[in-house]
């Protein structure tokens, strides 16, 4: 059976690819800060400082994140590759600037898993927007209508 949304016209089908984006993207990020959060926890039981067991969790949890950013939010834009790895984790150290930041601000005013929290969340609209734009791009035989080819499934 088709569950695939009725398309009417390109203009809606490109606003459910989109909101089917963002949702993919917010599941994934919550995949990913959870990992994060989980493996700041436990590092910090471990009497490891806040700022090696921020790094090491934002690390470990980048490389999950392209995994399934590549599989599952974008994985209508090609498989993963060594050059969007590279560019993902580029944008993981762009975005990584304004995590630690917030991290450093909030982490005198807040617990220490708030604060990652909210550095968490503060470099999140950065990945989205270069992740659409430039490390998952449409392939350009797409990109001159800006629409994606809606994704039937059959269950």
């Amino acid at each position: 059976m088709n569950t695939a949304p009725i398309q009417q016209g390109k203009a809606a089908s490109g606003v459910l690819v989109f909101h089917s984006r963002t949702s993919r993207f917010a599941l994934v990020g919550g995949i990913a800060a959870t990992i994060q959060l989980a493996l700041m926890s436990a590092l910090i039981a471990l009497d490891v400082p806040a700022w090696n067991a921020e790094v090491t969790a934002f690390a470990l949890s980048a490389q999950a994140n392209f995994l399934l950013s590549s599989r599952f939010t974008w994985a209508d834009r090609g498989d993963p590759s060594v050059r969007r790895w590279l560019a993902f984790m580029l944008t993981v150290t762009m975005s990584a600037i304004m995590n630690f930041a917030v991290f450093e601000v909030a982490r005198d005013m807040t617990p220490v898993l708030v604060a990652s929290a909210l550095g968490i969340l503060a470099g999140s609209c950065l990945n989205f927007v270069v992740g659409d734009r430039a490390v998952f791009r449409r392939p350009a035989s797409e990109a001159v209508t800006g629409m994606e080819p809606a994704r039937s499934r059959s269950h």
